[in-house]
């Protein structure tokens, strides 16, 4: 489980006795694994999930919010590791160099509003490593508690424990956590995203929405740009601006906003060149209207969270094959056939989350996947919350887990970025 600013890793994994990739003739594997499955979600860090791993409160009488059923109590095995937390790091009180002292957010209050998660805000909040700017520059206590969203002053410090996030403990509790892992830029969605599947988010371009074309960049005009080349030609993405080769940026092409498009290689090209089976499957990604001749597709599938907020399910910039032109499938494209999904076809490795049901209910896993939950089970403050993320997580959990594949599965949970969230480790 991989959290932004510094990451915590959740593998499950266990012995296979097969030695092929599906799909790929006489490709043997040096481990028993022949399946990756990273689950990436959004806008986590490590202390806002595990502060005070492994040690919950277990408030009698505390309800899940949106809920009558009393929240879950969480008691820690007795070998359970210490984890570098809050709680063990000594720095929930008067140690803790913010004006606002780390809190305990209840499950009555999961649903909060998101955190200020800019690139130059986060370096503010950071202060070269002193971890001491947290209230002042990133915090966002607006009141919401009408349409549901806890907030109070200082909110950025607020922390959950076992007693909400209680899937992700026991998943830490029984696999493997990694508590020690950190990402490598400040900033929203993207950055991440692109990260992950290309390790850089140098040279992008901007475009124009509508023909494609390629337009200057101004320093300083576009806030999701930095370290602009001294031509206007290319930039680095430290924001989160919607991918170039994708129908539905922009809210369905509702917007005018410039779109980016990435040069670089990313392990999808990589795959492809070794053979490789993969997929990014992603919610909201089938089209409610297709491309037609006349008209781009257009993503307009939502749904309700748990504590009835309605979301629109596609999100384009949590999409970054969308912004490569080898990768991406611009028109949603359904694949050619349920045997072709994690092969080269017309969808180019870019499906819907449907189409990872179908492929693990035919026994047809690809030999990598990408798993991005509808927006409102991806776990990001002000649109989703961790009850509907470990819905989504631990049905995908499960369903692998039922699956003649999972002797040779390792599933990663993975996070794009912080959401601002304290975090007392620098990198």
């Amino acid at each position: 489980m991989k959290l932004r600013s510094r990451a915590v890793a959740v593998c499950a994994t266990a012995a296979a006795t097969t030695s092929l990739v599906p799909g790929i003739a006489q490709a043997a594997t040096t481990t028993p694994i022949e399946h990756v499955v990273v689950i990436y979600s959004e806008n986590i860090s490590f202390d806002h999930y595990f502060g005070t791993y492994p040690n919950a409160l277990n408030k009698d009488g505390e309800k899940l919010q949106g809920s009558d059923k009393e929240a879950p109590k969480f008691t820690a095995k007795k070998d359970t590791p210490k984890a570098n937390n809050l709680e063990n790091d000594g720095v929930m009180g008067e140690k803790n160099p913010n004006s606002v002292k780390p809190f305990r957010i209840g499950p009555d209050h999961a649903v909060t509003t998101d955190q200020n998660h800019h690139y130059g805000d986060e370096q503010a909040a950071y202060n070269g490593g002193k971890m001491d700017k947290f209230p002042e520059t990133v915090s966002t206590d607006i009141d919401k508690s009408s349409n549901g969203y806890y907030a109070v002053p200082g909110m950025t410090m607020g922390y959950y424990d076992g007693n909400t996030v209680t899937g992700m403990w026991n998943y830490a509790q029984n696999f493997a956590m990694n508590d020690n892992s950190y990402s490598t830029i400040f900033g929203p969605s993207t950055p991440g995203a692109l990260n992950l599947i290309s390790g850089t988010v140098a040279g992008g371009t901007m475009h124009d929405p509508a023909t494609g074309e390629q337009k200057k960049i101004e320093p300083g005009k576009n806030h999701a740009l930095a370290g602009v080349s001294e031509d206007g030609k290319t930039a680095t993405v430290v924001g989160d601006p919607d991918p170039l080769y994708d129908d539905c940026s922009n809210n369905s092409s509702a917007g005018t906003n410039q779109v980016t498009a990435m040069h670089s290689k990313n392990i999808g090209d990589q795959l492809n060149d070794k053979g490789v089976t993969w997929g990014w499957f992603q919610g909201g990604f089938r089209p409610t209207d297709e491309a037609t001749d006349n008209a781009r597709a257009r993503c307009g599938a939502s749904h309700t969270t748990l504590t009835g907020q309605n979301q629109t399910d596609y999100n384009p910039h949590h999409q970054p094959f969308q912004y490569y032109a080898s990768t991406a499938n611009p028109h949603h494209l359904a694949p050619s056939s349920d045997d072709m999904i994690g092969k080269t076809d017309r969808a180019n490795h870019q499906y819907d989350l449907k189409d990872f049901d179908t492929a693990v209910e035919q026994g047809n896993l690809p030999a990598v996947s990408f798993l991005k939950a509808a927006n409102y089970q991806d776990g990001h403050a002000g649109y989703s919350n961790p009850l509907d993320e470990q819905a989504f997580i631990t049905h995908y959990i499960n369903e692998l887990q039922n699956s003649p594949e999972w002797d040779s599965t390792a599933v990663v949970i993975a996070y794009d970025d912080s959401d601002g969230w304290y975090d007392h480790k620098a990198p």
